[in-house]
């Protein structure tokens, strides 16, 4: 059974988004670092660890993605990454920090948080857990596709015994 083509062509945006997000922050991983501190979102001296962190994880899922290998695990790491992106920028907006760099893609291509940019992060969410349900979903096709104790009864079987000739 084949990979829809919305599997395989969100899986390959969003891999290719993450590996070009995470290469950014490579140029620069001094900025990251200050991009991650302007949120304010933890200790002082967690904010290095936890920057270096995200970019080898933000690198290593868009491999993974675009691997396709255990494609529903991956893509529920897709969404759990986007829901803690969305949780920053919504919260540093909300807080009314309108920060000069959201860090997405380090300091090689900054972007402003605004509410245009909380709207694009909160819509990339929703196409993430819906390429996680759509793989999912191929995945517990393939699997009953398989399975031969699932597989239809045949029409032969079906018939009733033939007639014994009494009443």
């Amino acid at each position: 059974m084949r990979e829809p083509l919305f599997n395989h062509v969100g899986r390959y945006f969003f891999g290719s988004l993450l590996l070009v997000s995470a290469i950014a922050k490579l140029f620069d991983p001094a900025g990251f670092v200050a991009a991650v501190a302007s949120y304010q979102m933890m200790p002082d001296w967690a904010v290095p660890p936890s920057s270096y962190a995200l970019v080898i994880f933000e690198g290593a899922l868009g491999i993974w993605l675009i691997s396709g290998r255990k494609a529903s695990l991956a893509t529920l790491c897709l969404v759990c990454l986007y829901v803690i992106y969305c949780s920053w920028v919504g919260f540093a907006f909300l807080d009314g920090r309108r920060l000069d760099n959201c860090g997405a893609f380090g300091t090689l291509f900054e972007r402003r948080i605004t509410a245009g940019l909380v709207v694009e992060y909160l819509v990339s969410l929703g196409v993430a857990f819906f390429l996680w349900s759509a793989t999912t979903a191929h995945k517990l096709r393939r699997q009953l596709a398989i399975t031969p104790e699932l597989s239809p009864i045949p029409v032969d079987e079906l018939k009733p015994p033939p007639p014994t000739g009494t009443a």
